[in-house]
């Protein structure tokens, strides 16, 4: 019989395992030394900063290009300029480059210019005083005849004031009122329908107690009608409306229910001098929702740069009936001179 082969005892668990002796003549080669690796984040790593390399400094270089585009587009301009005012006399260029800086649109400054120019082609080129003479007759010509309010016999004249928040649409109709009440000595009634504000209310109700006219406070636009009926004995009635956010639609609409109702012979938008032509001529188009006849440009004391007026009116073809300056009542109020204005946009004199 053939001898069952010997097997190895099965060791209990848990018990250590006694490593297998090496077989005899067996010798072990020794194994590789491996350095540990360092434990790897699973976040991912910043790029390394890029360096200059061989003197080539990227950052440097994206700053030169930088410059070199900006020196381009000013060139470019430059170039623009220069072939818009080819063959315009050099005293004029100034001028048109002092209506730019005083606001008025690149467009428009080179038509008063070139307008100037075809004044001046009888012989009176290169004078410079005659050279901005005839540019403030064209801009006289842009602006056109102011407008102030005339009265309607017979009846009570009713003007609103309409315009954004903080124009000064309450002051300007309290010089208004002051001034042909107290001066002119005509019967003048007050309606406020800016009941948005307590505190606009209480300042017309201030502004008429001084004055001597009477004051009406509406709140729905059923009630305007009435409310006008009851001055019928007025020379001139002014409605004071809430200040409108522009682009707020549901306001503009609203407001313009009121003048449904109320059926003014002007409306009157006011506007500040101090703001830029593009936010005006924005203004100007939402409130067109409800008939613009006039404008008053208020502040002209908190700038010298009137050049947004001849924008506004040159583009809008809306007449100026008064312009403020300052918050005095009833002073700091008038009918404005074109004369002036344009010299002060040619850059000749001061703001008054």
């Amino acid at each position: 019989p053939v001898p069952a082969p010997e097997t190895a005892p099965v060791p209990a668990a848990g018990a250590p395992v006694a490593a297998a002796a090496p077989a005899e003549g067996f010798v072990p080669l020794p194994l590789p030394q491996v350095s540990p690796r360092p434990a790897r984040s699973l976040l991912a790593q910043p790029e390394p900063p890029v360096t200059a390399v061989d003197g080539f400094d990227p950052v440097r270089v994206m700053e030169e290009l930088k410059a070199v585009r900006e020196m381009i587009l000013e060139l470019n301009e430059k170039v623009d300029e220069r072939d818009k005012l080819k063959g315009i006399p050099r005293s004029l260029q100034a001028v048109y480059k002092t209506l730019v800086r005083n606001q008025v649109e690149e467009k428009l400054a080179l038509r008063v210019v070139q307008g100037a120019r075809q004044r001046l082609a009888d012989g009176n080129g290169g004078d410079e005083e005659a050279e901005r003479a005839a540019c403030c007759q064209v801009i006289e010509g842009l602006l056109r005849k102011p407008r102030p309010i005339e009265l309607t016999l017979g009846r009570p004249r009713v003007v609103a004031m309409v315009g954004p928040t903080g124009v000064g649409k309450t002051t300007t109709i309290a010089k208004l009122a002051a001034n042909f009440h107290l001066l002119e000595k005509k019967q003048v009634g007050l309606i406020t329908i800016d009941t948005y504000r307590i505190a606009a209310v209480e300042q017309l109700k201030t502004y008429a107690e001084i004055i001597g006219v009477v004051v009406e406070v509406v709140f729905h636009p059923q009630e305007l009608r009435e409310a006008i009926d009851r001055l019928h004995d007025c020379d001139i009635i002014f409605i004071d409306t809430a200040g409108r956010s522009p682009r707020n639609e549901p306001q503009i609409s609203e407001l313009a229910e009121f003048m449904g109702i109320a059926a003014p012979d002007e409306i009157i938008l006011v506007l500040q001098a101090n703001a830029y032509y593009e936010d005006l001529l924005d203004v100007y188009r939402r409130f067109s929702a409800v008939r613009i006849d006039k404008l008053v440009f208020t502040k002209l004391d908190e700038s010298d740069r009137w050049g947004t007026i001849l924008d506004v009116v040159h583009r809008t073809r809306t007449p100026l009936a008064y312009v403020t300056t300052g918050q005095n009542v009833p002073d700091d109020i008038e009918v404005p001179d074109t004369g002036y204005l344009a010299r002060m946009m040619v850059g000749e004199g001061t703001p008054a």
